[in-house]
């Protein structure tokens, strides 16, 4: 009698579990949330209080999608995080981790480190766009701007820039020699660029190719051969020319005093002639 009490108790209990996880079934292929569902044509979302782990052969992809629909009718893609594996599959161009913002031509990504309640902001900000003045990076510590890096190259940084220069890092050290003749092979000049998307005002600067003649080691060259100069080891170089150009002027003034002691020499000889 125990036996059949017990298995008339368990009976609705398994029941009332079938349908409950046959519910749950169909309303997680109704919202389309899992592994392997098309893409969601209703919004949706995911909550869960542990970790999400994907696992796929070559690619791993999270998609995020807005409240607008696209050209298809369906929910429109607007951002996406994707690992490819550099090992197999779909190459991103070389890249193993892309951050896709395809919200508009102009979506921005950006990564917060500190928001406090002050409005204190630590972030880092790739921003869209397609004008070459507009902002491409821009870093920001508790609101001040860091670093701002434009969509033509130009980079402006809100403090001094530094170069490991520790004897301790460095090898077979020289002093450099001649660096004055060498100089005077250079020449610096006024200039426009071809491409005004770089900037439309007067330029101050030296040739590359002339550079490179004489002090190679400050020239560097891109995958297009395009060359670029570092500038600020050239100051070593005017440091060290200094020092020649007034080695070379100190040798002087010695030559010009002995020639001076020479003629008052010569000088007080031919006194007694003159008088």
């Amino acid at each position: 009698m125990q036996k059949i009490q017990f298995r008339l108790l368990f009976l609705p209990l398994l029941l009332f579990s079938v349908m409950s996880y046959a519910q749950l079934i169909n309303s997680i292929e109704a919202q389309y949330i899992g592994a392997g569902g098309a893409e969601p044509t209703n919004g949706y979302g995911l909550f869960t209080k542990d970790d999400i782990a994907l696992e796929d052969k070559n690619t791993i992809s999270i998609d995020f999608f807005g409240s607008t629909n696209n050209s298809s009718g369906g929910i429109k893609k607007v951002a996406s995080i994707e690992y490819d594996d550099p090992n197999g599959g779909n190459a991103f161009t070389n890249d193993d981790l892309q951050i896709s913002n395809f919200a508009s031509t102009s979506g921005d990504i950006e990564f917060y480190t500190l928001r406090d309640n002050n409005g204190g902001v630590n972030s880092m900000k790739f921003e869209g766009g397609n004008s070459p003045f507009g902002v491409a990076l821009r870093i920001l510590h508790s609101n001040n701007i860091s670093l701002t890096l434009r969509g033509n190259g130009n980079m402006t940084i809100g403090g001094s820039l530094t170069e490991n220069s520790d004897m301790r890092l460095k090898k077979e050290i020289s002093h450099l020699e001649a660096v004055l003749p060498r100089l005077n092979q250079i020449s610096a000049y006024s200039y426009y660029w071809k491409d005004e998307a770089r900037g439309d005002r007067p330029q101050i600067g030296l040739m590359a190719q002339e550079v490179a003649t004489e002090f190679p080691e400050l020239v560097s060259a891109d995958e297009a051969g395009i060359l670029s100069v570092s500038y600020t080891k050239l100051v070593p170089i005017l440091l060290e020319a200094i020092k020649e150009q007034q080695a070379l002027i100190g040798s002087l003034q010695s030559i010009s005093k002995k020639q001076d002691a020479q003629l008052d020499a010569i000088a007080q000889r031919l006194s007694p002639i003159k008088k």
